[in-house]
């Protein structure tokens, strides 16, 4: 999000998707999406799995079309 000029103050991690990931989740996101928490090592992450379904979806959605693939397969913003 800091890509796209939104300063967070929240420590969690967050994934702009289309779709959401079909696991168990600890809650819903208001504006779209499922919260998780995604154990990586001794550590608890908490996961905000954004699916906008609200005035602002159209945005994620640019966002999700302009990202590009990086070597893992992971779409991050950048030039194409």
């Amino acid at each position: 999000m800091h890509i796209y000029g939104y300063v967070r103050a929240t420590t969690d991690v967050d994934v702009i998707a289309d779709e959401s990931l079909g696991i168990e989740s600890k809650k819903k996101l208001s504006f779209g999406g499922e919260s998780y928490l995604i154990e990586v090592g001794d550590d608890i992450i908490s996961v905000d799995w954004i699916v906008r379904d609200d005035e602002s979806a159209k945005f994620y959605s640019a966002a999700l079309t302009e990202a590009v693939e990086v070597k893992n397969g992971i779409r991050a913003k950048g030039s194409r």
